[in-house]
């Protein structure tokens, strides 16, 4: 599986758009749901659809909710090398891979909560 996809540039190669596949973790929340059952619940069950096209195995991942899937824009400068870019790019994912469980945690933490008062 892979972490990132850049699916589009501009003419210059500065700006890119870039699909980026974050873990979503196998614990349970407050109403001892899993949060892979909630987010796939929460998205409106399975299958869940990919801006990416024929994703394969990647695919199963996102139906399970063990990933979720978020798209971004990336700039980067024209004097910087490929491998620059892609250093930004690791970095990026790894930011936004706390943030993104920062928020499932945040919109899920009581999904799936009953109560009935006697």
């Amino acid at each position: 599986m892979a972490d990132y996809h850049i699916t589009s540039a501009d003419v210059y190669g500065n700006r890119f758009t870039v699909v980026m596949h974050f873990p979503v973790p196998d614990t349970t929340n407050e109403a001892v749901v899993n949060y892979r059952t909630a987010i796939v619940e929460y998205q409106g069950g399975a299958p869940i659809k990919s801006v990416l096209t024929d994703i394969g195995a990647e695919q199963t991942l996102l139906d399970a909710g063990q990933i979720i899937e978020r798209v971004y824009p990336f700039h980067s400068n024209p004097q910087q090398t490929p491998a620059e870019k892609q250093a930004l790019l690791d970095a990026m994912w790894e930011l936004e891979r706390g943030n993104q469980q920062a928020e499932l945690a945040r919109i899920l933490s009581y999904w799936g909560f009953n109560r009935t008062i006697p």
